[in-house]
C-alpha cells in the first residue's frame, strides 16, 4: 500500500499532463495554418452558441450562403500584410476601410489590425483556424499595453 501512494504522482502527474496539453490552443498549429487566414472571411453570428459569447465564428466568402442580416461583418487578409474590414455605419452606409495586419511579436496567436496612418483598430487571438472556420476572440489594450507604445 505504500508503493501505491509512494508512486501515485508519478502515474497522475503524466495523465494531468497528456489532459493539458489536449485541451490547451497550440500556438504552433495556429502559425501553421496562417495560410488560411489569407481569404475573405463573414462572421457567422448564427453559430455562435448565445449572444454573450466572447469566441466569434468566421467562414470564408462562398463557404455559406448566409440569411439576409443589416450588417455581417467581413475581414479581408491578404499574405501581403494588407488588410481591409468593413465598418458598421449608423445609417447602414457600411464601408470597407484598408489597412495592414500583423502577427504580434509577443503572442503568436494574435493578429494586430491598423489603419493607414498605423494606429491600432482592431486586435484579436485565434482559438481556431481551419480552410474553412476561423474562431476569434477580440482582444481590448489598456494605453500603456498597445504593442505601438512598446
Amino acid at each position: 500500500m505504500k508503493t501505491i501512494h509512494r508512486n501515485l504522482p508519478f502515474l497522475i502527474f503524466p495523465f494531468l499532463i497528456v489532459t493539458f496539453l489536449q485541451k490547451t490552443p497550440d500556438s504552433f498549429a495556429a502559425l501553421n495554418n496562417l495560410q488560411y487566414l489569407y481569404q475573405t472571411w463573414f462572421h457567422s453570428y448564427e453559430e455562435q452558441e448565445s449572444r454573450t459569447e466572447s469566441i466569434e465564428t468566421y467562414r470564408p466568402e462562398g463557404l455559406n450562403e448566409f440569411p439576409p442580416s443589416r450588417f455581417r461583418n467581413k475581414y479581408i487578409f491578404k499574405e501581403d500584410g494588407s488588410c481591409q474590414w468593413l465598418v458598421l455605419h449608423p445609417a447602414d452606409a457600411h464601408y470597407l476601410k484598408s489597412g495592414t495586419w500583423e502577427v504580434s511579436r509577443n503572442e503568436t496567436q494574435v493578429i494586430l489590425i491598423y489603419d493607414q496612418h498605423h494606429n491600432l483598430q482592431k486586435s484579436f487571438k485565434i482559438i481556431e483556424i481551419q480552410k474553412d472556420l476561423l474562431r476569434i476572440k477580440s482582444i481590448v489594450f489598456l494605453p500603456e499595453e498597445r504593442p505601438e507604445n512598446k
